[in-house]
């Protein structure tokens, strides 16, 4: 585990330090194009039918989609207000708190149905292996999680961090719907708070992500997820390495990154 924290801070530290080389149209195409795959992504996994085209066209050319309902068109118009919401909320360095994540949920449910309010009722996973609390406690259960991440951000490291903020979320499950889309971007938060890129789970590759977070909550096993959640990281920080070795050559500077970092094409 050591070894593998070691390489991604080398490969973060190097991204950060050498971010200034890289062409701001670069920058800001990159950024376009996650902002939009983000939206389509976290939606498309809870059952939102827009393919990624007709995302770009409703969220970057405006025009709504023959076929698709309101929801799913406020999905993901929530969604992308939502991210940018957290990106503030990182620029602001707001601290995690319930009352965040309220509005991180209201911003996602805006036209839906209210949101940042905690079910009434119990709740299932489809094909998760174990059971939300009872929604009895859920209040409680939140005032333990704002209470165990405090201690848990002094002992564990940034990307670990992250995936149990995640995990441990998703297994309270507080609200009625939208919280496997307010986990990844409390995920995300973390993420940006530590100088780390935001990340998107591939909904064509969403088998092992659901594996490891079912691993979490049946056993608190936290180690499948975090590995998981970490491989995404890597190739992310490795597209924006990439991008600065070929500005440094085109430069004629010299390349000082030491590390022997691989794309991980299973994620």
């Amino acid at each position: 585990m050591m070894a593998r924290k070691t390489s991604i801070e080398m490969l973060k530290q190097y991204v950060n330090q050498h971010f200034g080389l890289l062409n701001q149209d670069t920058l800001n195409d990159i950024e376009a194009d996650f902002n939009l795959r983000f939206s389509h992504d976290t939606t498309k996994i809870e059952g939102n039918t827009f393919s990624l085209g007709e995302a770009k066209t409703f969220l970057i050319d405006g025009y709504t989609i023959g076929g698709k309902t309101l929801r799913e068109h406020l999905e993901l118009i929530n969604s992308q207000k939502a991210f940018n919401f957290v990106k503030k909320l990182v620029e602001n360095q707001a601290l995690l708190s319930e009352e965040m994540i309220k509005d991180i949920h209201e911003q996602l449910m805006t036209g839906i149905f209210p949101g940042g309010l905690y079910r009434n009722s119990n709740a299932r996973i489809t094909g998760a292996s174990f059971i939300p609390c009872d929604w009895t406690e859920v209040r409680n259960e939140m005032k333990f999680f704002m209470s165990d991440y405090e201690d848990r951000k002094k002992e564990m490291d940034s990307i670990t961090l992250a995936a149990w903020v995640h995990a441990e979320f998703v297994k309270i499950h507080p609200f009625p719907d939208g919280n496997g889309r307010t986990a990844r971007l409390l995920l995300n938060f973390i993420l940006m708070n530590n100088k780390f890129l935001p990340i998107t789970i591939k909904p064509e590759k969403r088998a092992a992500y659901y594996d490891s977070l079912d691993i979490y909550g049946s056993s608190q096993n936290l180690e499948p997820f975090s590995t998981y959640i970490e491989g995404l990281e890597k190739n992310r920080l490795l597209m924006y390495k990439g991008e600065i070795q070929k500005q440094m050559k085109n430069l004629g500077l010299e390349d000082d990154y030491l590390g022997d970092d691989e794309w991980n094409e299973e994620i």
